[in-house]
């Protein structure tokens, strides 16, 4: 079956994943703007491209799936439609929802007015750059193109550095 680019995947159970991604935004009482692209960039993210889905084939495996019979309107629609079902509680949900936050978060409100602008994407390679930065720093390593070191002091053997503390490599 050929999908159209634009249009969402039936998500059998949105109805959950909002609650659950309410329920996680109440636990971490996070800003308004953080809300807004949650519950707008994140969950079109999730109905149009978030990959562990499960296709549903029948009203049996609706029935396993969430543990209630299924709506007449699946009854009537899935020989016409595809439909997919999303574990709120798998891991790759849980850690997508809590990077995204985890990083927005760490960068309200400086971008917030850039945030409806990014994709779950875009935030999550930032999460991961942002991360591996951070692992680094723990090990006391930096990687810099050498604009961030002033040398102090040049002998035979060695050299003394010193650390630029404002320059951007270093952030």
């Amino acid at each position: 079956m050929a999908k159209n680019k634009d249009s969402g995947r039936n998500i059998i159970n949105i109805d959950q994943l909002k609650h659950e991604i309410d329920t996680y935004i109440e636990r971490q009482q996070l800003p308004e703007e953080i809300r807004r692209w949650l519950h707008k960039t994140f969950l079109r993210w999730l109905i149009n491209s978030f990959t562990p889905v499960v296709e549903v084939m029948s009203e049996q495996h609706f029935l396993s799936l969430t543990g209630e019979l299924p709506p007449h309107w699946f009854v009537h629609k899935k020989e016409q439609c595809q439909f997919f079902y999303i574990n709120p509680h798998q891991a790759e949900f849980q850690e997508s929802l809590t990077r995204s936050s985890e990083w927005l978060a760490s960068k309200y409100p400086q971008l917030a007015a850039k945030f409806p602008r990014m994709t779950v994407p875009q935030v999550l390679k930032k999460w991961q750059k942002d991360h591996k930065r951070m692992q680094r720093r723990r090990r006391h390593y930096l990687d810099t193109s050498g604009d961030a070191i002033r040398k102090c002091f040049e002998f035979e053997q060695f050299t003394i550095v010193e650390f630029i503390p404002k320059h951007p490599e270093l952030f």
